[in-house]
């Protein structure tokens, strides 16, 4: 699964609702040009991944 959000990071797009309903759908990997939250539990329903920023870490936090 692809999620454009056009790099914003203001708000995270993705949680632990999305993925849970995302993987019982059979998706195996999430790709989101944008934030996400919940990191620890998407990982647990889509372990494939790739995010801007976990929104649930400072923005100073984040590596990039």
């Amino acid at each position: 699964m692809v999620i454009d959000r056009g790099g914003d990071l203001t708000q995270a797009l993705a949680g632990q609702i999305l993925s849970e309903v995302a993987a019982s759908l059979g998706v195996v990997g999430m790709v989101i040009d944008g934030a996400i939250r919940d990191l620890g539990s998407i990982r647990a329903s889509v372990p494939g991944i790739r995010a801007r920023r976990d929104a649930s870490r400072p923005l100073q936090e984040w590596p990039g």
